[in-house]
């Protein structure tokens, strides 16, 4: 009943694409940053073929809404040639992964890959808040040419308290960063700021979540103080 059109579909790295639509004749989608919908594109209402993706626009930006999408399957593959104008079918949004339903003084987000897609949302939306909290994100990943959206999250850096560490697997000559993994080392200097409540947001591999989330455990953090997102190949 409320369908959307493509106007956007723009490469980022490393085979990561921002699809953005618009509504079509209605007022958009209110949704909370950090969820997910189910898409359709190109489809009929009743096709079974939809995909969950979320949301990487602020959610102060009902009416133009884009997604992080990763190329690892036959679907989104083929993302990069869906062209403008393609109507599109949106159900949601799902999912308890928000920053808007887990209060805090501030956050910690820790990103791997396109697990950095619902953590863009999050923080895109506190930009345009004007939100003075501070935030701070680990974004990992495999090399500095695969890190996805670090020239938005160099902008968002301007508008927000915000500072990012990144942890690459592979380091380059002139590379002053963590190498390896996201590790203790990396968190503890972060976990010892002193604020009086903050919440911990973790997505990403599976692999990399269980470690994470064992060394958080570890450094005090309760498990009511994180919140995780697991994303699977459908």
């Amino acid at each position: 009943r409320e369908p959307w059109r493509v106007v956007e579909v723009l490469p980022d790295v490393a085979g990561t694409w921002s699809l953005t639509i618009e509504p079509e004749g209605h007022e958009g989608l209110r949704f909370a940053p950090g969820q997910f919908a189910w898409v359709k594109i190109g489809r009929s209402p009743w096709s079974v073929e939809e995909h969950p993706f979320s949301f990487s626009s602020s959610a102060e930006q009902p009416k133009r809404i884009a997604f992080g999408i990763k190329e690892l399957g036959d679907f989104t593959s083929r993302i990069g040639q869906v062209p403008t104008g393609t109507r599109v079918l949106v159900d949601g949004p799902h999912g308890s992964f928000s920053c808007d339903l887990q209060p805090a003084q501030a956050f910690l987000f820790i990103a791997g890959g396109i697990g950095i897609s619902p953590i863009l949302s999050m923080i895109r939306t506190l930009a345009d808040r004007g939100d003075r909290r501070p935030v701070r994100l680990v974004y990992a990943c495999s090399r500095w040419d695969r890190v996805a959206f670090r020239a938005e999250l160099a902008r968002l850096e301007d508008r927000l308290d915000l500072r990012v560490v990144y942890v690459l697997e592979e380091g380059h000559e002139g590379w002053a960063g963590p190498v390896g993994y996201v590790s203790r080392e990396v968190l503890e200097p972060l976990l010892a700021e002193e604020v009086s409540s903050r919440q911990v947001f973790l997505c990403g591999p599976d692999p990399m979540m269980m470690v994470v989330e064992r060394i958080l455990l570890d450094c005090g953090v309760p498990r009511s103080g994180i919140s995780m997102e697991r994303f699977h190949l459908v």
